[in-house]
Order: structure tokens, then sequence, then C-alpha cells
């Protein structure tokens, strides 16, 4: 038997205890069901074995090559960057709604309709592009084990990090691309690395996690990789994935937080702020000035939740201790409104009051041992609210780079001109418009300091 619970949900369950299943889930065999059956691989976006045996598979590594830039000229173009602060809510939603697709929509579900499927897909597909990972089944190549799958699921943000940091050496030697890209290229960069955050994060938990393999007859249990039941921790391949992981999560996350939590610390040394400055303002430009620390605030907190939910899993006073913190934190937002704008609070309020209701009723349905299509299905639908706020967010970035604000805002005024009532209420809010409401441009530097003009998007 193993110890730990489910080793990455590989077990089949179900709450009709009239219906016969398998032990291993999946297309899966072997110690703690950590292999595929002959003739299937390990997938991206899945904990399922498939059969990537046709001929269209490298395809996929076109599909991955083309991506990127893709993603990095979405990001530009429409400007949804961190910068202007519209998406800083809703990715922070996905990060916390991240260990929902790790946790229960990874519970093998007998009772789970194919229809159901269809509903479930869009919700999965939505919170996993946020991390960086890619929410549906998808093979790599033919063969692939889940220890080379780790391996390879750190390419994809260091590949986006490459990509930009590529544009950004160009820059220097082409007008051409400096024009179109070197004013947007650090917040472009900071993005990937906040979207990558949850993804090279969970790799680290993921190598560095263990379960206890009991075997009948043998007093002392044996450690495994808990990611694959057949690898003994600490074994030779095991230690190369765990060097390889901590040096690439390392480079890339170690001055992630240096710069989130010390940043403006460091802005005070001469010898630092040249190079910090870029990087501190593409993050914290949507925030007051003095309401710097809300974003590690919220980083801290995804990172407790998933170091938590990794190492201590089930456990009911560290779920109270967590709803605990995020409660306070919410309380906190609410009374100090971080962001410089007002839609921006209001915006980020309604998230995290979303957030709290999928925490809540997914952790009871979870923790009562309840129907996993009941818990499968609430955490679906409870998600599309959410995604039709982020579509409503790119529809105002396509306004915003299209030169179409005005015009919209111009037909808003003249809809409230026939509401003669609200007349003085607009009016007063009109006074009040240059701190409160998102200019059409974008630009951010009307109340900070000139040097952000080299950083924030015109």
């Amino acid at each position: 038997m193993c110890y730990n619970l489910l080793i990455r949900s590989y077990l089949g369950s179900t709450a009709n205890s009239t219906i016969s299943l398998p032990l291993c889930y999946g297309s899966r065999t072997g110690d703690a069901c950590g292999e595929c059956i002959p003739n299937y691989s390990v997938v991206f976006g899945s904990t399922e074995c498939k059969d990537c045996s046709s001929i269209f598979w490298p395809f996929t590594i076109i599909l991955y090559i083309i991506a990127g830039p893709l993603l990095v000229l979405l990001l530009h173009t429409l400007k949804l960057t961190l910068t202007t602060g519209t998406l800083n809510g809703i990715i922070f939603y996905a990060q916390i709604a991240n260990i929902g697709i790790v946790h229960y929509f990874n519970i093998p579900c007998i009772e789970c309709a194919k229809e159901l499927v269809y509903l479930i897909r869009p919700a999965s597909v939505f919170i996993s592009w946020l991390n960086l990972n890619l929410g549906f089944p998808l093979c790599f190549y033919n063969g692939m084990t889940e220890i080379l799958k780790a391996g390879l699921s750190l390419l994809f943000p260091v590949y986006l990090i490459l990509i930009v940091g590529l544009l950004i050496i160009l820059s220097r030697y082409s007008v051409t691309i400096s024009n179109h890209f070197s004013r947007s290229s650090i917040q472009v960069l900071v993005t990937i690395v906040h979207l990558s955050f949850t993804k090279l994060l969970q790799s680290v938990l993921d190598v560095f996690s263990s379960a206890q393999f009991y075997t009948e007859g043998v007093d002392v249990p044996k450690t495994i990789w808990y990611n694959n039941g057949t690898i003994a921790y600490s074994s030779e391949s095991h230690k190369w994935l765990l060097v390889i992981t901590s040096i690439v999560a390392g480079l890339i996350l170690i001055p992630y937080f240096i710069i989130m939590l010390l940043g403006n610390f460091l802005l005070k040394f001469d010898k630092f702020r040249e190079y910090i400055r870029p990087f501190y303002e593409a993050i914290h430009a949507p925030y007051r000035r003095n309401k710097w620390y809300w974003f590690a605030l919220h980083q801290l907190f995804v990172l407790l939740t998933y170091v938590s939910q990794t190492f201590s899993k089930g456990r009911i006073p560290l779920f109270l201790s967590l709803l605990l913190i995020y409660h306070i934190l919410f309380y906190l937002h609410t009374r100090s409104t971080p962001f410089r704008y007002k839609i921006l609070n209001w915006l980020n309020l309604m998230i995290l009051l979303a957030l709290n209701i999928v925490f809540l009723v997914s952790q009871y349905l979870y923790l009562t041992n309840g129907s996993p299509k009941q818990l499968v299905m609430f955490f679906a639908i409870a998600n599309y609210p959410i995604i039709a706020v982020f579509m409503l967010i790119i529809a105002y970035h396509i306004l915003l780079v299209t030169n179409k604000v005005n015009q919209v805002l111009l037909l808003y005024q003249n809809v409230m001109e026939r509401f003669p009532g609200l007349k003085q209420k607009r009016q007063y809010n009109q006074r009040r418009r240059p701190y409160y409401v998102c200019s059409d441009s974008g630009d951010y530097t009307e109340a900070r300091e000139p040097l952000l003009e080299q950083t924030l998007i015109n």
C-alpha cells in the first residue's frame, strides 16, 4: 500500500460502492500506478496515459514552438501586462484555482459522463493557460515518462523568457524592433515570469515530494518519488531531476522574489537603482506608492497555499489557518484599496470574493468525501463568471490599442444623459476621473515620476 494519499490521482475513485474499478486509472500500471501500460505514454495536461504512436505527434512540438512567439506577441500587442493592473486579480485567482486543477479535476471520476467533459474542459483550459499549463491531454512524443515530463515542463517558461530576452538584445541593434518593442519589453518579461511562477513552484514541489510505499512482508517501507512509484527517492535519475529543476527554477524565481520583496529597499542604493527600477516599476505601477507591498502579500499567500497543499493534504487545522489568512487579506484589501484606480480596486475585490466562495465550497465538498462528480461540476461552473470577466478585460484592451475607448465612453455618456437623475453624480465623477479611471492610453506616467516613461506603455 502507499502512504500519503493518492499518488497524483492515479488510483480509481467513485462514490458508488456498487461500481467495481481497477486499482490504477488512466491506462496506468506498476507500483503506485506510476507507469503507463505497454504502448502508452505520459502526456502533458493530464495524469492519464495516452496512445502517442500516431505519426502526427511531431506536430505537438511545432505547436509549442509557435505558441511561444504568439503569446509574447499577444501580451505586447494588447498590453496585457502587470503594468496596466487589469489582469492582476485574474492571475491571482488562476494561481489559487490552479490547485483545484491539480487536486479536483484530476480526481478520477467514473460517474462523470462524457458530456460533462465539455463543461469541464473550458474551465480547465482557462485556469491552466493562465499558469502556462496545457489544460487538456496532448502527446509530446511517444514514450515519454513521468521523470522526462517533469524535466520538459520547465522548457516552456524558459523558452518564453529567452524569446523576450532575444527581442531585448535585438532592440539594441535594430531601430525597427526597438521602436515597436523596447518600451514594453520589461513589462512583457515581468508578466511572463509572473505567469510562470506557479508552474515553476509546482515543479519544485513535485520533484521534492515523496511517499512511503509499504510492501507485504517487508517491515521497512520504501521511499519513492511521489509522481512515480517505480522511481526510488534520491535515485540517480531523481537526483538529476532535483538538480536541474532547482537550477532552472532558482534562476527565475530568486530574482523575482528579490525584486518583489526587497525592491523598494534596493532602490535606495544608487548602484542597484538603475537595474532594479524598470522591473520594480513594471510590477508596482498600478498600485499606490505606499501600497507596493500588496503584490508581495498576494504572492506569499500563493506560495503558502501551494506548500501547505503539497505537504499537508487534507489537514483541517491547516485549511482553517489558510482560510483565516485569506479573510484577513480580503478585509485589508477592502480597507486599504491598494490600486490607484477605483475600478481596479472594485474589480479585484469582486474577484477575491468569488475566489472565497469557490475556495470554501470546493474544500467542503473535497473534505466531506462527497461525490467526485459534484465536486468537479461545481468547480467547473464556478469558474465561468471569471472567464466572462476575463473576456471583458480582453475586449477593453482591444479597444485600448485601437483607440476606441473614448468612443465607448462617449456612447456611455450619451446614454447617461437620458437619465437626468444621474447627471449630477456623473459630473462629480468626472472631476475625480484623473485619479480613479483608467485613461484610454493606459499610461500611468501622468501621476508618477517621469522615469516611468521608460518602462510604462504609451
